[in-house]
């Protein structure tokens, strides 16, 4: 098996990731560009969250997640 080197995305597009997984109640912006997860983010990572069952900050009228 081969093995890959890794995979390289600019700071930028992590940036926009995680404000967007913040924006879906995945992640919390503690501030200088830290997140941490939430409750609901390990649940989606174990498999126990439909991500149907998510809506966005904007969608339920908080407005977007500041980062």
């Amino acid at each position: 098996m081969k093995k890959e080197g890794p995979i390289r995305y600019s700071s930028q597009y992590i940036g926009e990731r995680c404000r967007t997984l913040a924006d879906h109640g995945l992640l919390t912006h503690v501030g200088n560009g830290v997140y941490t997860i939430t409750e609901d983010g390990r649940k989606y990572l174990r498999g126990e969250l439909d991500t149907g069952e998510l809506e966005s900050s904007e969608e339920n009228g908080e407005g977007a997640a500041q980062a």
